[in-house]
């Protein structure tokens, strides 16, 4: 599939917001296929515009469950070179705007791949209180390239944050 290709069927899907049935739900981002687990937890999938421009892209899913401050979001990046900031850099400041204070990302095991994760408290309306999980993970790219996937769980229900970052699934289409 080329780049318009999937460019074309993610704005098809941005259209269409489906509810995922808690288990585990199959999520096309780009050239990736993510399965996630959503125990018995019932979640609507909000596939969002992808972005790019002549050296990046950009491509990301928001689940929302029933309540004000569920929130869980996948996002696939594809850089044409690395860039400059370091990995655990672009982890903490995706998860500094919705947990306070993010910890310091640590090396982990995020769908059996290596990667990163870290945690925080979620920010909510009610101040603070769950802990919210994040997750970078490098997936294999050609020459200079970066492919990584983010994922974040800011449920009210913290072991569903931990289970939605730590057992997301990546396969390649």
């Amino acid at each position: 599939m080329t780049k318009i290709e999937s460019l074309a069927v993610m704005l098809v899907l941005s259209i269409l917001a489906a509810p995922a049935m808690g288990a585990s739900y199959v999520v096309p981002l780009w050239q990736y296929n993510i399965t996630l687990d959503f125990g018995d937890k019932v979640v609507t999938a909000e596939p969002q515009p992808s972005a790019s421009t002549l050296s990046s892209a950009f491509y990301s899913t928001i689940f929302r469950g029933d309540e004000p401050d569920d929130y869980g979001s996948i996002s696939l990046y594809y850089y044409e070179t690395a860039p400059i900031s370091s990995a655990d850099e672009r982890l903490w400041g995706s998860m500094k705007a919705i947990c306070k204070p993010a910890r310091f990302p640590n090396a982990g095991t995020i769908g059996g791949r290596s990667g990163l994760i870290t945690t925080g408290d979620a920010k909510v309306a009610h101040g603070f209180g769950q802990r919210c999980y994040g997750a970078l993970v490098p997936l294999p790219s050609q020459g200079k390239s970066l492919v990584e996937l983010l994922v974040i769980g800011h449920f009210t229900n913290e072991t569903l944050n931990e289970q939605f970052v730590k057992t997301a699934q990546i396969s390649q289409i």
